[in-house]
């Protein structure tokens, strides 16, 4: 066969059949739909993880480079994550360039609040 087949037994229990009947359901599934359930369940499963209190601090980060001043909110799991990915993002909108974005990002933040 081309498919996965799957096969659930239940005993039944009934005071008008015998105890060793049971009761048989099977059907096939091809392969495409087995893998879009196993992708549609390990998609859930991760959007639900990354939502249940993995974002433990948040902060808002101000910085400055180059006359140029832009805030960012960000979470993390650590107050360090948080404050990184906050600067990051504060640094990406008033620097040019990944080298200004990397010097940007070494200059100590104006402020950092905590939410």
């Amino acid at each position: 066969a081309n498919g996965y087949s799957l096969t659930l037994k239940l005993a039944r229990r009934s005071p008008t059949l015998p105890s060793n009947v049971a009761c048989t359901m099977s059907w096939k599934m091809s392969k495409p739909i087995l893998a879009a359930i196993v992708f549609l369940a390990l998609v859930i499963g991760a959007l639900v993880y990354s939502t249940l209190g993995l974002n433990q601090f948040t902060c808002e980060v101000c910085m400055e480079y180059k006359g140029r001043t832009n805030c960012a909110t960000a979470s993390g799991t650590t107050q360090e994550e948080a404050v990184r990915t906050a600067t990051d993002t504060a640094c990406a909108t008033i620097s040019a360039g990944m080298t200004e974005s990397i010097q940007c990002s070494r200059t100590p933040p104006v402020s950092v609040t905590w939410q």
